[in-house]
């Protein structure tokens, strides 16, 4: 049967449509079914991380004339042999480089750069924003601010695939239902079955993840990783394994990372300048080592390949509209130059807008919307359940002297053996400023191994708009993670784990979230297809429908699994003008 009347008898049925990965449509255009007014594009996408670059793929494989607006700046590494592209630890502590802060006057992001006095910042479009109890005084979009935690998120084409730790594997059954109890979100088993008889494959396909090949894991530059490898090992965790069940809950393994290894083998042959090797990860990567979204192989530059799809970089989307009479949305930003200078305000009509602004950025935004009367129709649902996926930081002192730090990241240890409450642990890369050397107090982190936990909290967050002030804000309970923190620490005090453990206390580990999650939570603000219950045309599908926390994972193939499940249906009914 022709694939377009499959997609008609699919769109009857109102289920999403099986495409396959090659483009079905990439020339010639489809206009709206509804002639009152032409639109500016066909679609727009709010934001390009991992929602935003599979919905840009997916729209321009169909053939459907895309804008993409992104508030941040292109980063290309021109030379990979050089350190001009990004900022790095040694750049921002020595020099305050500016490119590693999102508009702000405090250089910060790396975990180590919190342990010093806080170094000042020029304002500037850098890679990585903190979202903290104090509204950005520079930036354009709407004001947010951050109450009982911290949150990290990325700025710049790519989103948070140039800042975050690439780590990239599937959660099990048992997460899932953990995260989504059937009693209370049963359509998510429905969810669970498409994902994990198709879309896990086909994200898995996209974002060419794999693990860290044994050649570059034992150099010294790896030592980090040997040392949680065989910290899991003393701990009794026996190795994953497949086709031994009991393993995926309670086990070891190397996680697959979005990480180009031969890229890391010329870092050591000193053929790349040290990126990777030093842990020099949260601020990009300058050796191009990453496999980011925006890579010419990679979600973006495939999207921009296919000449359907318009990205616009320093563009900050303020506000969002829907006209009823004219059916039509328009989305206002304000077009900057590198230090956000502003260059010209500028407004974009359509009728089919996709939401993929992170889950802070996207929600900021609705919530927003729907109190001022912009898009009133959204219901109660938009603007809770976000979560911050246990994120829990903890250090421990594998060493004397210096262990390398490369990654990013590696090793992880599952652990579901207390019921309700599993928890994942993850070694975190990150270089340690040599400035350190020279302070006895501080020196002895570079022998420390930071990890990161991962877990299902027992409590969630909510966002609320103050009209006064006119903005949004996010409130996260103290004790919202706190189980998952108990769970962590007891696992970090094991005494069958080498090394010294270095306790954070609570309200310090679990201060900073870089698995931001929730807010528009799918099933309650959004249909089954990512559709914004209230309006026809606008969509979210990215961190932000996550109703709770990953299912025990990192959530980056999650999000881009349910994205591409639900591109599936968007892209071909958008071709189709059917909304």
């Amino acid at each position: 049967m022709h694939v377009y009347l499959k997609s008609l008898i699919a769109f009857a049925m109102f289920a999403p449509v099986a495409v396959t990965q090659a483009s079905p449509v990439t020339t010639g255009k489809i206009h709206s079914r509804y002639p009152k007014a032409k639109a500016d594009y066909e679609a727009i996408v709010v934001g390009s991380g991992y929602g935003g670059a599979v919905a840009a793929l997916n729209l321009g494989n169909w053939g459907v004339d895309t804008l993409v607006l992104e508030r941040g700046r292109w980063w290309k590494v021109e030379d990979p042999a050089t350190d001009a592209t990004f900022a790095t630890v040694e750049s921002i502590v020595e020099q305050a480089d500016s490119r590693g802060t999102w508009l702000d006057t405090r250089c910060g992001g790396n975990f180590y750069l919190t342990l010093i006095p806080p170094i000042p910042c020029a304002v500037d479009t850098g890679i990585l924003e903190v979202i903290d109890s104090e509204p950005n005084a520079y930036d354009h979009s709407p004001k947010v601010i951050a109450e009982g935690i911290n949150v990290m998120v990325g700025a710049g084409v790519g989103g948070g695939s140039l800042v975050n730790n690439v780590i990239t594997y599937r959660p099990t059954k048992e997460g899932w239902d953990l995260s989504f109890p059937p009693a209370e979100l049963p359509y998510m088993q429905r969810i669970w079955k498409s994902l994990e008889t198709r879309y896990f494959e086909r994200a898995e396909s996209r974002l060419d993840a794999s693990p860290v090949p044994q050649d570059i894991l034992m150099t010294d530059a790896y030592t980090s990783s040997q040392a949680m490898w065989s910290f899991g090992a003393a701990m009794g965790y026996p190795d994953e394994n497949p086709e031994v069940p009991e393993t995926q809950t309670f086990g070891r393994a190397f996680a697959p990372l979005m990480v180009d290894w031969e890229a890391v083998r010329e870092e050591i042959a000193g053929a790349r300048t040290p990126a990777f090797i030093l842990g020099e990860v949260w601020f990009g990567n300058n050796s191009g080592a990453k496999k980011s979204l925006d890579k010419d192989d990679a979600y973006l530059g495939k999207a921009i390949a296919t000449g359907n799809v318009d990205l616009r970089a320093l563009h900050t989307v303020q506000s969002v509209q829907y006209d009823e009479q004219a059916d039509l949305y328009t989305v206002t930003a304000v077009h900057t130059d590198e230090e956000y200078n502003t260059l010209q305000e500028v407004s974009f009509t359509t009728r089919n807008l996709i939401m993929a602004a992170g889950s802070v950025g996207t929600t900021k935004i609705l919530v927003r919307a729907r109190e001022r009367g912009d898009l009133p129709k959204l219901n109660r649902h938009v603007g809770t359940m976000w979560n911050n996926n246990g994120n829990t930081s903890q250090l421990r002192f594998a060493a004397d002297g210096l262990i390398g730090q490369g990654g990013p990241a590696g090793v992880k240890l599952t652990d579901f053996r207390e019921p309700g409450n599993p928890v994942v642990l993850e070694n975190l890369s990150q270089r340690v400023p040599s400035v350190f050397a020279q302070d006895p107090q501080l020196s002895s982190f570079f022998g420390a191994m930071l990890t990161i936990g991962i877990g299902i909290p027992q409590g969630t967050g909510n966002f609320d708009y103050d009209a006064k002030n006119d903005t949004v804000a996010l409130h996260w309970p103290a004790d919202a993670s706190e189980n998952v923190y108990n769970r962590v620490t007891e696992l970090y005090s094991d005494p069958q784990m080498p090394g010294t453990p270095y306790i954070l206390p609570l309200e310090s580990s679990q201060k900073t979230a870089v698995h931001p999650l929730g807010g528009v939570p799918f099933g309650k603000a959004t249909d089954l297809n990512c559709g914004l219950k209230g309006y026809r045309g606008l969509y979210a599908v990215d961190g932000s429908i996550m109703p709770g926390a990953s299912a025990v994972a990192n959530p980056t193939l999650t999000i881009t699994a349910m994205a591409e499940r639900c591109m599936d249906y968007i892209a071909p009914s958008i071709r189709y003008g059917r909304r």
